[in-house]
């Protein structure tokens, strides 16, 4: 996967102990600290805005920016830099995110491995083969070799309906309402006039991507993608410091244009950015979920990461005895910076401190007083800050700076210290109750290393007793990637050897094939939620590769490069993302209008287990298991009660949809009521008549026995007769008196 983080880290200076704050709406991290900047610019930025003013797009013009769409009240919008602290004064915007930093890339047997195969054979019971026919595959990366093969039709024009370069500045058209970058559709890519060159530094990824998801095969008559007759869509993501806001219009594009072909949609997104509260909440993964769910025919799949053996995440339930953990000063902020999340439910027991240790020999420089939020910030302006300023034998030992942030249920802390000795580690003190969460490394989210190797002993040391190390058990992505209407990957390995393009095998022994990848990012979510869902074979995979790469392979690293010159190995859950986006692909391929829950959950609900995952899952390594495209085309989704014990089960249900009644469901409250209808049987009107012990907000819900609602009559006096005049098929029916989500009482009733 890849992955983007880069952040200018410095802060403008106040006085000591001050607090500042101003009613405003509320801001991500990284949008504030560009703003607090002494040089304010009128450089364009990406953001996305939760606004309920219907004159957003005005306002928006108004102010020199660029209004792209609005789903909901969510909204992608580019300002001036410089413009932004008065606009976000105006009525009626809640609050707005952007410059959430930089993003990266995460990166034959896959189709026996993935059990393609007998899709596109068509086996029993399918009713003819699949390939992904008719279904655009829109690939979210660095970019395409266009003029592979595998991306090319027998005739040698392009496969290719789409190609939009978010960081291309001519060569092509400006794709709008976006208004950056360039674009080019088939005709201009057969006609030779795509510019589009995919980076090199990148060593192909998007082009191994693409040839996992769709490649046909062409160039050497082998190494077939997923969805090998698919149309392929292509967005060269801009990965730096505005790269969600990118990504969520890159969304948007892909679906649009997929529309324009009256196709369904797959995007696959073997990018992300570990920064970030993980937990899908943040607006740039809640206007993706929207995108989403706006229309069937759509589904969004991504890698999980590649950091699961990288101990970035620290969290713990905090206790009454005061505990530890030192951050390292990282010289491309420079300073100390983390960022750490906490529920709002759990945080008026919370409390931190800032400390300072010298490591030459090891002793404690002191630290700042405890903060708590509730007391020591002015939660109510959306915005509060302080600074401190840490001292020692009178002499400064650094300058703390720490910003919260308020959202609807949580609250985010940043720390940023600039230290006198930059070998001196820093401590984040907790103590009292509650749970936090923190993610921080330079080669994850570009912030400060947590240190968790090389610690003094006890004896030398005891205050070391106390220190809490950081763990690699919630690894996933950040963002979107933590949404559950996106289907997030892991990897295990593909294969552990194969023929070179010299004709000479290569094994690699540390490999076990079919073993979950060391690397693998594991979850849960930061709210406890399944991540990743599902995994794939990714290690190991021969691929479409970049053409001027392969040159360079077959200089350099000619073990790398398969049979034929064309295709190259790679890895990580950036290769095992586009075999459940293809698999994806021809789900909607056999049913079109599916939404992207029943794809989900086919595809999880037919997830394999075998003696590497073991029976018991889901869990937050290998989610719900392997991916099985054949058990998935075969699996039979069919929503209702799957409870034989409740009032509506349905027997032919496959999936509980949370639909089931139960007669035992009674409100102690209601303790004395009558619920009743009459006549009934019935053919064309019947009565229901009702008297509660109290006054509530009561509806009357008349359903099938599958839990479809037909009809909902409110209530709105304690007693009463209303009449229902009959708009039903002959039948069996239920008609429930319900109050909230609760269920107060039940009966059948028929119409003749």
């Amino acid at each position: 996967m890849k992955r983007i983080i880069n952040y200018v880290f410095i802060y403008t200076l106040i006085l000591p102990m001050s607090v500042r704050s101003q009613h405003t709406a509320s801001m991500n991290t990284g949008l504030r600290r560009a703003l607090s900047q002494p040089v304010n610019s009128g450089r364009m930025v990406s953001l996305i805005v939760k606004s309920n003013n219907p004159a957003l797009e005005e306002i928006t013009k108004e102010s020199g920016g660029i209004y792209k769409f609005t789903i909901g009240n969510l909204s992608s919008i580019s300002l001036p830099l410089n413009k932004i602290n008065s606009f976000v004064k105006q009525r009626d915007i809640i609050s707005i995110e952007g410059l959430y930093g930089s993003g990266k890339l995460f990166d034959e047997m896959t189709l026996v491995n993935a059990n393609v195969n007998p899709v596109h054979q068509g086996l029993f019971p399918l009713a003819q083969p699949y390939d992904g026919k008719g279904v655009v595959i829109a690939v979210l990366d660095d970019g395409i070799d266009i003029h592979h093969p595998d991306f090319q039709n027998a005739d040698g024009t392009t496969r290719i309906k789409f190609l939009w370069d978010q960081t291309s500045i001519t060569g092509g058209n400006i794709p709008q309402p976006y208004n950056y970058g360039q674009e080019w559709d088939s005709d201009a890519i057969n006609s030779g006039s795509c510019t589009h060159v995919e980076p090199y530094y990148e060593y192909g990824h998007g082009s191994n991507v693409s040839g996992i998801a769709a490649s046909n095969g062409l160039a050497v008559n082998n190494f077939y993608g997923v969805a090998p007759a698919s149309d392929l869509l292509v967005v060269a993501v801009d990965m730096g410091e505005n790269f969600l806001n990118n990504v969520v219009d890159a969304t948007k594009y892909a679906f649009d244009k997929a529309a324009e072909l009256h196709e369904p949609c797959v995007i696959n997104a073997s990018i992300g950015t570990y920064f970030g509260s993980h937990d899908g909440l943040d607006l740039a993964a809640l206007l993706i979920d929207s995108l989403i769910a706006s229309q069937s025919g759509r589904t969004f799949v991504c890698a999980a990461g590649n950091a699961g053996n990288i101990p970035f995440h620290l969290g713990y339930q905090i206790q009454t005895d005061s505990a530890f953990t030192w951050f390292k000063y990282a010289p491309n902020i420079p300073g100390v910076f983390f960022e750490w999340w906490i529920n709002k439910s759990e945080a008026d027991s919370f409390n931190f401190a800032i400390g300072a240790d010298n490591t030459n020999p090891f002793f404690f420089e002191g630290r700042t007083k405890y903060y708590n939020l509730k007391n020591d910030f002015d939660l109510p302006s959306g915005a509060p800050s302080l600074m401190d300023t840490l001292w020692n034998a009178g002499l400064e030992t650094g300058i703390i700076s720490i910003n919260v942030q308020a959202f609807d249920s949580t609250y985010s802390c940043d720390v940023f210290i600039t230290s006198a000795n930059t070998s001196d580690l820093w401590r984040f003190i907790t103590n009292g109750s509650g749970k936090f969460d923190l993610w921080s490394g330079l080669t994850t989210t570009g912030t400060s290393d947590i240190i968790y190797s090389d610690l003094p002993d006890s004896v030398s040391f005891p205050d070391i007793s106390r220190y809490k190390v950081p763990d690699t058990q919630e690894t996933i992505v950040s963002s979107f990637s933590c949404s559950d209407k996106v289907i997030t990957v892991g990897n295990f390995t593909n294969r552990n050897q194969y023929i070179d393009v010299n004709g000479n095998l290569q094994i690699f022994t540390s490999d076990t094939t079919g073993q979950l990848a060391i690397s693998s990012s594991f979850g849960p979510s930061r709210d406890g939620r399944i991540k990743p869902d599902i995994t794939a074979p990714g290690n190991r995979t021969l691929t479409s590769g970049n053409l001027l790469t392969l040159q360079n392979l077959l200089l350099y690293q000619p073990f790398k490069v398969a049979l034929g010159g064309l295709h190259n190995s790679n890895g990580g859950t950036s290769m095992a993302s586009p075999v459940v986006a293809g698999i994806a692909v021809l789900y909607l391929e056999k049913k079109p209008a599916a939404n992207w829950k029943e794809v989900k959950d086919a595809i999880l609900f037919s997830a394999t287990k075998d003696q590497y995952t073991g029976p018991d899952l889901p869990d937050n390594h290998w989610g719900y298991g392997k991916a099985d495209a054949f058990a998935a085309m075969t699996n039979i989704i069919s929503y209702g009660c799957t409870d034989p014990a409740s009032t509506n089960y349905n027997s032919d249900a496959t999936v509980d949809n949370g639909s089931c009644i139960y007669l035992s469901e009674i409100l102690t409250q209601h303790k004395n009521f009558s619920f009743s209808c009459f006549p009934n049987p019935f053919h064309s009107f019947t009565n229901f008549s009702y008297d509660l012990d109290q006054n509530s907000n009561c509806k009357i819900l008349i359903t099938d026995i599958s839990g479809y609602i037909y009809n909902v009559i409110k209530l709105h006096e304690r007693k009463g007769t209303v009449s229902f005049e009959n708009p039903l098929q002959p039948g069996i029916y239920l008609y429930l008196l319900q109050t909230g989500v609760r269920i107060l009482s039940t009966g059948k009733m028929v119409v003749f």
